[in-house]
């Protein structure tokens, strides 16, 4: 299943930016998160003060919920940042939240500000979500997308260097109404016609984008970054769809079951089935290994397989596994040669010399058979274009 993430600086703002497009990816079967930082409500006073603000916090706290509800959303997180004071606020204890928010969801796609926007949050909120989604090696993000918000987007000076100038566009014509519907449930954070942050500019609002390009109505957003596999017609290990994303203590069950799987346990140095409490263990500590990393092979949306790689000795040591439902289709060769393309070569892998398929797998990522040990080969590949270090793995 696709995962989104929505980060917002405040209450209504996701909601203001693309509240119809969480209910169409909803609608389409999506998951959607949505992390908002800033609390929304002591930039009224003077001070900073949240135990007078209290009862204020609480209540637009339940407001986020109950929309959220309305429009279905699979998670909401609300964080206390100070609102309009979050320059206030170090930049990177900003981005390890969201960061840390990105290895536990995975997503595919994520929505911010534009930073362009007047208020400082917004573009705060931008800055750190950018970092976040750096495009390193096996990261999950495939489309950062900003969106706008009435009353600050388009209350920026026109003499800045930044503008919002959108180029993507989402239909919501089936979604238009969920959108107001949960913006109801804001209603403390709205105001009255002509204000651009008024139900009936937002509606128009979304009626004008959609007209400028055919739709009913639509929410629009500048594409910062998407990145798309094209497979190289020459290259016969390129596969259409299959891509590698970073494992989580989610796909354990997973990833048992297909160790566990009679094959799989022929081909291991340890035949043995392993339990499911130990496998659990092993799994939590390999995720918070800085030299071990793992990933789930998936094509299209359905998960094939798993491959591993290990930073020992001044290379990547490789392990694989194919899901018993795709064997004898190739997606071994071409898993493992995807990942080895991604890394700083040497690499090595241990293979059971009774294992043809493995064999075949690592010879053709590359590998040749450097020694044995009992019934292990050892097949290797020498690259040394530069010295290879846990960083390939990505931050």
């Amino acid at each position: 299943m696709k995962k989104v993430l929505v980060v917002a600086a405040h209450p209504d703002d996701e909601i203001l930016g693309c509240g119809g497009t969480i209910a169409r990816h909803i609608e389409d079967g999506y998951e959607v998160h949505v992390a908002i930082m800033a609390e929304g409500v002591t930039s009224r006073d003077v001070t900073r003060d949240t135990e007078m603000r209290g009862s204020d916090l609480a209540f637009l706290s339940d407001c986020a919920n109950h929309a959220h509800k309305i429009l279905g959303s699979t998670s909401l997180v609300l964080h206390n940042f100070p609102d309009n004071r979050m320059d206030s606020v170090d930049l990177l204890d900003i981005i390890k939240v969201i960061e840390g928010l990105i290895n536990q969801i995975k997503p595919e796609i994520v929505y911010t500000h534009c930073d362009c926007d007047l208020n400082i949050d917004h573009r705060i909120t931008h800055q750190a979500v950018a970092t976040a989604c750096r495009p390193a090696p096996g990261r999950s993000i495939k489309k950062l997308i900003s969106f706008e918000v009435p009353s600050s987007t388009e209350w920026q000076s026109p003499v800045t260097s930044n503008n919002f100038i959108p180029n993507y566009f989402i239909d919501i014509s089936r979604t238009i109404n969920q959108k107001l519907l949960s913006l109801e449930a804001y209603r403390s954070e709205m105001r009255d016609w002509p204000h651009p942050r008024s139900y009936k500019a937002v509606e128009n609002l979304a009626r004008y984008r959609g007209s400028t390009v055919g739709f009913e109505a639509a929410e629009s957003f500048m594409l910062i970054r998407e990145l798309i596999f094209y497979p190289d017609k020459k290259d016969k290990r390129a596969f259409k769809g299959l891509h590698l994303i970073p494992a989580g203590i989610e796909n354990a069950d997973m990833i048992l079951e297909w160790r566990n799987d009679i094959e799989s346990r022929r081909a291991s140095t340890i035949p043995d089935i392993i339990s499911r409490e130990d496998h659990i263990e092993w799994l939590e500590k390999s995720l918070q290994m800085e030299n071990r990393k793992i990933f789930i092979a998936v094509e299209e949306d359905t998960p094939v397989g798993v491959v591993r790689a290990d930073f020992l000795d001044g290379e990547h040591e490789l392990s694989w596994t194919v899901s018993p439902d795709f064997r004898d289709r190739g997606l071994g060769k071409k898993i493992v040669s995807l990942l080895v393309t991604s890394l700083s070569l040497p690499v090595s892998a241990k293979v059971n010399k009774n294992n043809k398929a493995s064999i075949k797998i690592a010879e053709y990522a590359g590998m040749k058979k450097k020694s044995k040990n009992g019934d292990m080969n050892l097949y290797r590949r020498d690259v040394h274009t530069r010295e290879s270090d846990p960083k390939d793995f990505g931050e």
